[in-house]
């Protein structure tokens, strides 16, 4: 129950976002974007139809696709973004009326790319899109694998394209670069709270820095069967995952126990089991 609250209000935030970045920073500089509401503005442009209404049509259309081939619960989590951001974005155009935080075409390309892709990558990491043209990207990703936020950067970059004859260059540079910094955004906010440290050490006294690193920072090692290169001597290297707030403890810790030590340190996108994403064990002191 608490976990479809918090998605229900971390999708509700995300949409906010997604409107308040369109109607505070791009709509009023004329640039233009990708996704549906990319669809809207070229719409609203060249037929005069409201952008908020197109929204909704674009976002019941690709509702239903939703429906049809990412299944029921995608489909429950989506709606809330077909109903509420064609709303908080006729909110939010209202707002415009009385409050223009600024008229700088490069901060608004800036924040607006922040909002934008903050606000669609935190609906994402709820497993539900913000409707409209996230859903077609969802799709390929899980029939082609490909990651959403490079299908969802090709999708927007081919709409961006589709309206470069309606605007200037400077416009569509500046539009480009709204879609490279809300694409950044995005991919950010889905790997958030998620990333974690990968350390390899290679050194003779392995075992000794193997009960360091359970005693002192309660993380779990694996051993990895290594031959060395230059003596073609085989031993052991450790291998462990831990959060980056960790990282300089162990390196002053293995420093203390074989200052020549040789270390491999990496970025990993995602971690699950014991002591990450399932409850830790108590180690043998």
């Amino acid at each position: 129950m608490k976990k479809s609250i918090y998605n229900l209000v971390a999708t509700l935030i995300g949409n906010a976002l997604l409107a308040l970045g369109v109607s505070l920073f791009v709509s009023p500089t004329h640039l233009i974007m990708g996704g549906g509401t990319g669809i809207a503005f070229a719409l609203n442009n060249y037929f005069g139809i409201d952008i908020s209404f197109a929204v909704l049509v674009i976002n019941i259309a690709m509702f239903i696709i939703g429906l049809l081939f990412l299944g029921r619960k995608f489909a429950m989590l989506t709606i809330v973004s077909t109903i509420v951001y064609p709303l908080f974005l006729q909110i939010s155009q209202q707002l415009v009326a009385f409050y223009q935080p600024t008229f700088d075409l490069l901060i608004s390309t800036i924040f607006g790319g922040l909002f934008i892709g903050l606000g669609i990558g935190l609906v994402l990491r709820q497993g539900a899109s913000t409707g409209g043209m996230d859903i077609p990207p969802i799709l390929l990703n899980k029939k082609l694998g490909i990651p959403t936020s490079v299908l969802i950067y090709a999708f927007d970059f081919v709409i961006i394209m589709a309206q470069a004859f309606s605007t200037d260059i400077q416009s569509l540079l500046y539009s480009l670069i709204i879609l490279f910094i809300s694409s950044v955004a995005i991919d950010r906010t889905l790997m958030l709270g998620s990333t974690q440290t990968q350390v390899v050490i290679i050194t003779p006294k392995y075992s000794e820095i193997n009960n360091w690193i359970h005693h002192h920072i309660d993380r779990g090692t694996t051993y990895l069967e290594i031959t060395t290169g230059l003596h073609n001597e085989s031993q052991k290297a450790v291998m462990c995952v831990l959060s980056k707030r960790q990282l300089h403890a162990l390196n002053e810790g293995i420093a203390s126990i074989d200052p020549t030590a040789f270390t491999i340190i990496s970025e990993v996108h995602e971690v699950k089991g014991r002591g990450f994403t399932l409850p830790n064990i108590d180690l043998p002191i």
